[in-house]
């Protein structure tokens, strides 16, 4: 017989709201620098720079809870209609879908990049979109390593 794996706890609000400010506030000021990297000088690129990542959490937050009530919604008729043992409860339990973030950062990430790309005298527009790209499924997959842990 298989043992249960321990239900783990929440983790502190304190250190749920310093993630979060973190990767709200931290992903823009990282995007601007990697925009300023890519085409500096250009206010525009900076922008899009500044906006691009923490645009990513928010959309990305909305599809995450959008995936989880899809799923629960058609998990729901086999929960009710089950015969038998409930599944135990845990303290914490963390809304499936969370992988959502990867696709929307890449998303943003590619017309980021293409924004910065186009302003002249700067790296480039493949090398922009390129980076936008790399630097969205980084942070996304590391958002969504974040959201799986709670």
């Amino acid at each position: 017989m298989a043992e249960t794996e321990p239900a783990r706890p929440a983790p502190s609000v304190s250190a749920q709201f310093g993630v979060l400010l973190l990767v709200f506030l931290g992903s823009g000021l990282l995007g601007a620098a990697v925009a300023e990297w890519l085409a500096p000088g250009w206010f525009l690129a900076g922008v899009a720079g500044l906006f691009m990542l923490p645009m990513s959490f928010m959309v990305g937050l909305v599809f995450w809870q959008g995936v989880a009530i899809i799923k629960l919604l058609f998990r729901l008729p086999l929960l009710l209609f089950r015969r038998g043992k409930a599944p135990a409860a845990s303290s914490f339990d963390i809304p499936p879908g969370a992988g959502v973030f990867v696709p929307v950062s890449l998303s943003f990430g590619l017309v980021g990049g293409l924004v910065i790309g186009l302003m002249p005298g700067g790296s480039g527009i493949l090398a922009a979109i390129g980076w936008g790209g790399l630097l969205g499924v980084g942070y996304g997959f590391a958002v969504w390593q974040l959201a799986q842990r709670g």
